[in-house]
C-alpha cells in the first residue's frame, strides 16, 4: 500500500503532460511526419505502402510523451521498430479503402481498437480489431512492441439487424460522459457505435436519418469528418461533413449539426454543398470553417452563417487531385496531394478572410534510408481522440472527493481545485486522472494503493474553452450552395520571389486585389491592370488575393 500527502500548488512546469498521442503521422508511400517539434520534421524509416501504390487509409498512434506504439494502413499494422507487429499482418482493409480510425481502450490502457473501413469493390466489410501494447516480442529496452490479439482480429461490425455492411467512412468524436462516439454512415443511416468501460458496442448502434439526396452503399465512394466541440451551442456539440465523391447522380456534400449526448444528429444545421468532389472534407480547430475539395479547394463560412446566408470562397484550383485535408495536433491544417513528393498546408485556417491560403508543397518529403521516394497518397491519419470528462461545455470550479473512487479509466477536471479528503482510495487496477486549474491536494490518509495508475496535472479547464461559439445558436439553418456552375479558373502571379512588379496572370477579368502581410493587415498597394508595384514592401513574405467572377484566388509570395 501506498499512501500519499500531496498538496500541488501552480507546479505546472513539474507536471505538464505532454499529450503526444498525435505526434506522429504515417500515411502514403513510406512517408512519415513527426510534430513533436516547433516545425515537422520528415521521418524516414515508414514501412507503410511499400511495394504498392501509396496508401488511402492510415493510422498512427503514439503514447502520451510522443513515442510511436504503431502505425497501419488497415492491410498490416507495423511497430515502432518498423516491422510488421506479432499478428498484425493479415488485417480485414484495403490499400484502396479510404477511412480508418484508432481509439483507445477505456477499460484497459494497453489496449486500442482500430477500426477499418470496407470496400465492396474488394469485397471487405467494415470489421475491427484491438491492439494490446502489453503484448508482443520486446524492443531492445525490453518494452513490449504489441500484438494484434489472435480473439479480437477483423471482427466484423453489425448494423442493428445484425448484418455487416460496406462502407469506407468512419470517424471518432468524444461523448460529453468520458465515452467516444465511432459515427458510420450507411445507406440513409449514420450509426452512433459506442465505445465505453464495457467495450464496444457492436450490433447496437444509435440510427440518425441521413436524408441524403440517395443512399450512401456500395456504389458510392464517401467519406465523413466531425468538427471538434462547439462551446456554449446549446443544441449541438459538433457539425459532421459527409461526402460523396462517387459522381452518381451528381457530387453531394452535407453538413449535419450532432449532438454528443445522445448520438444523434439534431434538426438545426443542415449545408447541402451540390457540384463539389470532395475526396476527405475537414473543419478548423474552433469549428467555425469548412475545407472541401478535390480539384478546386473551397472554404465555407460557418460561423456568420444565418438562415438565409453562407459565405465561401473559392480558396485554389489546382491541376492535381487534392486527396486528404486533415487537421493536426496544433490546428495546422495539411492537404495530401495524390502521387506528390509533399504536404501542403492552409495558411490561416481559423479566421475566416482574405488571409486564408494553400500554401502548395509545403513539407518535402524526400526520399527514405533506402533512397526511394515518399510519396503522399489519398489520406492522411486522423487524429486519435480523447474522452471529454463533464456533461457541459463548462468544468465545475472546485470538487471535494470524500468516498473510495468507483470510477476507472476516469478524469476529474475543474476550474480551480481539486481536494481529495482522508477516506480517499484509488484501488489496484484502476486509472484515474486529476486536471484542476490552480491545485490538488491529496490530504492525509489519502490512499493511492499499488497497482493504480494515477496522474495529477496542472491544466486550465478546457473542455471546449479554446472553441468559438456558434452564432445565431438559437435559430435553424437550412442552406444549400450549388457550385456545380462554377468554371475551373485559375490565377497565377510572376516573378516569385519578386523584387520591383509582381504580375497577375489570369483566365477571367481581374475584379480586385488585396495584399496582406502575414498578420493578415491589408496593406495600401493598388493594382495597375496585370501588375502591382510592390518596390515599397520591406523583404518578407506576403500574400495576395485577387477576385475573380470566379471567386478569389490567394497565394504567397515573396518579395526580395
Amino acid at each position: 500500500m501506498k499512501k500519499f500527502y500531496v498538496a500541488l500548488l501552480l507546479c505546472i512546469c513539474f507536471l505538464a503532460f505532454a499529450q503526444g498521442e498525435n505526434d506522429n503521422w504515417h500515411f502514403g508511400k513510406l512517408a512519415a511526419v513527426n510534430f513533436s517539434g516547433t516545425s515537422p520534421m520528415v521521418v524516414n524509416t515508414s514501412r507503410m505502402g511499400e511495394g504498392q501504390y501509396p496508401s488511402e487509409a492510415a493510422g498512427t498512434v503514439s503514447d502520451s510523451n510522443g513515442k510511436l506504439l504503431f502505425y497501419t494502413d488497415g492491410t498490416t499494422v507495423w511497430n515502432r521498430n518498423n516491422e510488421v507487429m506479432d499478428n498484425g499482418s493479415g488485417m480485414s482493409g484495403h490499400s484502396s479503402t479510404q477511412q480508418l480510425v484508432i481509439v483507445k481502450s477505456l477499460s484497459n490502457p494497453n489496449q486500442y481498437y482500430v477500426f477499418i473501413g470496407g470496400q465492396f469493390s474488394y469485397g471487405n466489410y467494415l470489421r475491427y480489431s484491438i491492439v494490446d501494447m502489453s503484448l508482443g516480442g520486446l524492443d531492445s529496452s525490453g518494452v513490449p512492441l504489441g500484438r494484434v490479439m489472435d480473439n479480437s482480429k477483423n471482427i466484423l461490425v453489425t448494423d442493428s439487424s445484425g448484418n455487416g455492411f460496406f462502407t469506407e467512412a468512419i470517424t471518432v468524436v468524444p461523448s460529453s460522459y468520458g465515452t467516444m462516439w465511432i459515427l458510420i454512415p450507411n445507406g440513409q443511416n449514420l450509426n452512433a457505435y459506442t465505445v465505453n468501460s464495457a467495450g464496444f458496442s457492436n450490433g447496437n448502434p444509435i440510427v440518425s436519418p441521413l436524408n441524403f439526396s440517395f443512399p450512401l452503399g456500395s456504389d458510392h465512394v464517401f467519406s465523413i469528418k466531425a468538427s471538434p466541440k462547439l462551446m456554449e451551442a446549446d443544441k449541438f456539440s459538433h457539425y459532421l461533413c459527409i461526402s460523396d465523391w462517387s459522381g452518381y447522380p451528381d457530387f453531394v456534400n452535407k453538413v449535419y449539426s450532432f449532438n454528443d449526448s445522445t448520438g444523434q444528429i439534431t434538426s438545426d444545421f443542415s449545408l447541402v454543398i451540390n457540384g463539389l468532389s470532395s475526396y476527405s472534407p475537414e473543419f478548423n480547430s474552433n469549428a467555425s470553417v469548412l475545407f472541401i475539395g478535390r480539384e478546386n479547394l473551397y472554404a465555407i463560412d460557418l460561423q456568420s452563417a444565418t438562415p438565409t446566408n453562407i459565405n465561401y470562397m473559392l480558396l485554389a484550383s489546382l491541376s492535381y487531385a487534392c486527396g486528404a485535408i486533415q487537421r493536426n495536433k496544433y490546428g495546422d491544417i495539411y492537404v495530401s496531394v495524390v502521387n506528390s513528393p509533399y504536404l501542403s498546408k492552409i495558411l490561416n485556417p481559423d479566421a475566416y478572410g482574405p488571409g486564408i491560403s494553400l500554401h502548395l508543397n509545403d513539407i518535402y518529403l524526400g526520399s527514405n534510408v533506402s533512397g526511394n521516394p515518399m510519396i503522399s497518397g489519398a489520406g492522411l491519419p486522423q487524429l486519435v481522440e480523447k474522452p471529454v470528462y463533464g456533461s457541459g461545455n463548462n468544468c465545475i470550479p472546485d470538487i471535494t472527493l470524500v468516498s473510495p473512487e468507483t470510477n476507472n479509466n476516469y478524469i476529474y477536471q475543474v476550474s480551480n481545485t481539486i481536494t481529495a479528503q482522508n477516506t480517499y482510495t484509488v484501488d489496484p487496477g484502476k486509472h484515474i486522472t486529476m486536471r484542476a486549474g490552480q491545485s490538488i491536494t491529496l490530504l492525509p490518509d489519502t490512499y493511492i494503493m499499488s497497482g493504480s495508475d494515477y496522474l495529477a496535472e496542472i491544466q486550465a479547464c478546457n473542455i471546449g474553452e479554446q472553441l468559438k461559439s456558434r452564432k445565431n445558436s438559437s435559430q435553424k439553418i437550412s442552406l444549400t450552395i450549388d457550385l456545380g456552375a462554377k468554371e475551373k479558373a485559375r490565377v497565377d502571379i510572376y516573378p516569385n520571389p519578386v523584387s520591383d512588379v509582381l504580375f497577375i496572370q489570369s483566365d477571367s477579368e481581374i475584379n480586385g486585389m488585396h495584399i496582406f502581410d502575414m498578420a493578415g493587415r491589408k496593406l495600401n498597394l493598388r493594382a495597375d491592370g496585370n501588375k502591382v508595384d510592390v518596390k515599397s514592401l520591406p523583404a518578407g513574405t506576403y500574400l495576395i488575393t485577387v477576385e475573380t467572377k470566379h471567386g478569389k484566388f490567394t497565394e504567397k509570395f515573396i518579395k526580395k
